[in-house]
């Protein structure tokens, strides 16, 4: 998955944010179709510890400070999303990099992309348009 506008929401801080997971899950798929997923699995982890956190605050504070109604359910998302990632994590330190492992990360990331970002994010972006905020 490469970044394109339409990706976009229109704050530049969570647009770079969102850039640079995209380019993070482009590098592992590219590590992947090298034979190096395994490799590049840990940078990965590493990677979305810090993101879900800077992120989803940086997200939740600009929804705060907008009064934007779904605020609540988007929570509800991140949060979801923090407690899948946990998990996935806690494994990743039990047992290593498998090649399942691996695969359950890139559609774990890749489904976050395509139906949170892609979706519920524009949608956001599309109240702060309407409220000429942007």
């Amino acid at each position: 998955m490469k970044w394109n506008d339409s990706l976009a929401i229109g704050i530049p801080k969570i647009d770079h944010q969102h850039q640079q997971l995209i380019k993070q899950v482009d590098q592992l798929m590219e590590a992947c179709r090298q034979g190096k997923g395994k490799e590049a699995v840990r940078n990965i982890i590493q990677f979305l510890e810090d993101y879900v956190i800077t992120h989803f605050q940086d997200e939740e504070q600009y929804m705060t400070e907008h009064a934007y109604p779904q605020l609540p359910t988007h929570r509800l998302q991140h949060q979801n999303f923090t407690q899948s990632f946990s998990a996935l994590k806690n494994r990743f330190e039990e047992q290593g990099p498998s090649l399942q492992f691996v695969v359950q990360v890139n559609q774990m990331v890749m489904e976050w992309l395509i139906n949170h970002i892609s979706q519920t994010d524009r949608e956001f972006g599309n109240y702060l348009k309407q409220k000429n905020l942007l």
